[in-house]
């Protein structure tokens, strides 16, 4: 019995496999769909649970045009409001924002590999902020704070985003009982596409 366990065991180990780190699947994530001035469609993993976002409706809520910066935290190099999915790119594995061959292909055309060249690390770069302060809508709230390469997966960065600002407002407005405020499934989460908003009207 012994030999039946150990013996598989050990080939297994001394081929790799004991040893290979875990690559979980990854699971692209889709933009969301905008289906007119008010409503897009955020159905990151493409299943029948879709969101039926009115973003007209969040935006007049959270301050007009100065809302913007709320949700779209980061923007991209001239883009200042990019999708979600421009950096959250994976359903549930974090993915990096940082382009290393993009970069260096764009200092080689510039002609300033020379004088400005690439360190041997992602981690060694200089901050995004030395290059894009100008160019980047949100970077300068990351001066003082840490700022990390690796987007969190979509999942994660839509629940955390949606269901701490509903919690937050709910707690403002002593509406902690409403569907709304505590974040229940369902509410935001129709089994159609085209089911009630996020606020339920």
């Amino acid at each position: 019995v012994i030999f039946a366990v150990v013996i598989p065991l050990s080939f297994f180990a001394l081929h790799g496999g004991a040893v290979t780190p875990f690559k979980p699947d990854l699971q692209p994530a889709k933009a969301a769909v905008k289906v007119d001035d008010n409503k897009m469609i955020i159905n990151g993993n493409g299943d029948d649970q879709a969101v039926a976002f009115n973003h007209q409706l969040h935006r007049e809520k959270l301050g007009g045009d100065n809302s913007c910066v709320k949700c779209h935290h980061l923007g991209l190099p001239n883009n200042d409001v990019p999708s979600c999915s421009s950096c959250h790119r994976d359903m549930l594995t974090p993915t990096s924002i940082f382009d290393r061959d993009k970069h260096e292909k764009a200092f080689a055309t510039a002609k300033l590999k020379g004088e400005l060249k690439m360190p041997p690390k992602v981690e060694d770069a200089a901050g995004c902020i030395s290059c894009h302060a100008q160019d980047m809508k949100g970077l300068s709230n990351y001066t003082e704070q840490n700022f990390s390469f690796m987007a969190v997966g979509y999942r994660q960065a839509m629940h955390g985003q949606c269901l701490t600002c509903h919690r937050k407002l709910g707690k403002e407005k002593n509406c902690m009982t409403e569907a709304d405020c505590t974040g229940n499934c369902q509410f935001c989460h129709p089994l159609r596409p085209d089911g009630p908003s996020i606020y339920g009207r």
